[in-house]
């Protein structure tokens, strides 16, 4: 029966060719999980001891007319069973636009206009916030120049803020974001550079010295090289990002910093062993002007691990994994995470932007983790399965400041794609 249904698919996936140059599109997808969550924000959270099912189901439409329009059009429906005390804010949206936008295409030149998911590089910086049961949208504008060995991606829109009925998200007016975003292709074989600036304004920020309105401006460059696909041998891959911000918060400047790095190397071992190194380190608040701490405007959840939720400001990291392929089609990943906090006259931020624990603790050291996942890639970009844990164990930044419990997470996916 799923052979027979991906080979339907399969067919319904091909354009239907309609008259004067045109076609459409259609496609269908799911996403179904399975997770257990105890002890979220270290205890501060009720914990949810059975577990709680999440379903995302999308629809999605494609018209292009000749080489230079198309139009997209995509509903997406998420919800939660079993959840208790009740489902989270991005848990439950029962059928909204995810995106719907008209591109406009002449030559190397692409502009498009309406509701669009968006996600820079690798997400650390600008995420589609794949984590949760809805992913983040925005309402604006993207031009993009494509020449080949130059691509440019210029933004400026407002993010989506989610609600759980029928048609009823709205972009935000208490924010903005914009940005210039260039990958260009190294001199040195198989690698990439990267350079961009990142915009952002917000009503109202919340730091552990206040809260205020805030205007930041985040400039950065990255060097990098993809590692190798699952049927070809494998090769060092790598990826090295710095970036400072500038701005305006309340009655303060803003002058932060951060920078991440990324190896991974083959071992040499069979099923394509590889060792891998990530590191990062980013400024925090010193309580005297300039404001010091660095925030990324919208960042991956699982940067510092799922459990966590913890996001990459005043933090400093370190996290030793190893990547297996024992088989193409299947991949096994572990890793262990050391965090600590940069500077202790501030606090640790959540991804949503918030202080985690008061910062009146002279610790630095916010704790350690380990994480393992097996992803299953039944049917390449058609379906695929993903078990995957997490577990954190708070250090004196988190015990310092109250008592804290040791959050941790099983979970599995199963993701379909028409």
């Amino acid at each position: 029966m799923l052979a027979l249904a991906l080979a339907i698919a399969a067919q319904a996936a091909e354009p239907i060719e309609l008259s004067d140059g045109a076609s459409l599109q259609l496609e269908a997808g799911a996403r179904i999980v399975y997770a257990a969550v105890q002890n979220p924000g270290f205890g501060d959270a009720p914990s949810d001891p059975n577990g709680a099912g999440q379903l995302r189901v999308f629809g999605r439409s494609k018209l292009s007319v000749g080489e230079h329009l198309e139009v997209v059009l995509q509903l997406n429906s998420a919800t939660q069973a079993g959840a208790q005390p009740g489902p989270r804010p991005l848990d439950v949206d029962l059928l909204h636009l995810q995106q719907g936008f008209v591109t406009v295409r002449d030559g190397p030149v692409a502009l498009t206009v309406g509701r669009q998911e968006w996600k820079l590089g690798n997400g650390l910086l600008v995420s589609d916030r794949e984590g949760p049961n809805i992913k983040r949208a925005f309402d604006g504008g993207r031009l993009v120049i494509d020449t080949g060995g130059v691509r440019v991606e210029n933004l400026i829109g407002a993010e989506v803020e989610v609600h759980p009925g029928i048609f009823d998200d709205v972009p935000s007016t208490n924010s903005l974001f914009w940005a210039s975003w260039w990958e260009v292709d190294s001199p040195v074989k198989t690698t990439e550079h990267t350079m961009y600036y990142l915009g952002t304004a917000q009503t109202e920020a919340v730091y552990a010295s206040g809260s205020g309105q805030e205007t930041r401006h985040t400039v950065g460059t990255g060097w990098s090289r993809q590692p190798a696909p699952p049927d070809r041998d494998p090769i060092v891959d790598f990826h090295f990002d710095v970036h400072g911000q500038v701005g305006q918060f309340s009655e303060r400047r803003i002058l932060a910093w951060g920078a991440v790095g990324h190896v991974g190397v083959p071992t040499g071992l069979p099923m394509r062993l590889t060792a891998t190194l990530d590191a990062g380190r980013s400024s925090g608040d010193s309580a005297a002007t300039p404001l010091g701490t660095f925030r990324a405007p919208y960042p991956d959840p699982r940067v510092l691990g799922a459990v966590t939720q913890i996001a990459p400001g005043n933090t400093s990291g370190v996290v030793p994994g190893l990547n297996a392929f024992p088989h193409p089609r299947v991949r096994v990943a572990a890793k262990a995470t050391f965090l600590w906090r940069t500077n202790v006259n501030d606090s640790i931020y959540s991804i949503a932007g918030f202080p985690i624990r008061p910062s009146d603790t002279d610790a630095r050291y916010i704790g350690a983790g380990a994480g393992g996942s097996v992803a299953w890639f039944a049917v390449p970009k058609k379906l695929s399965v993903v078990a995957f844990g997490d577990w954190f164990k708070p250090g004196g930044v988190l015990t310092g400041a109250g008592p804290a419990k040791s959050p941790w997470l099983l979970a599995c996916a199963i993701r379909l794609n028409l």
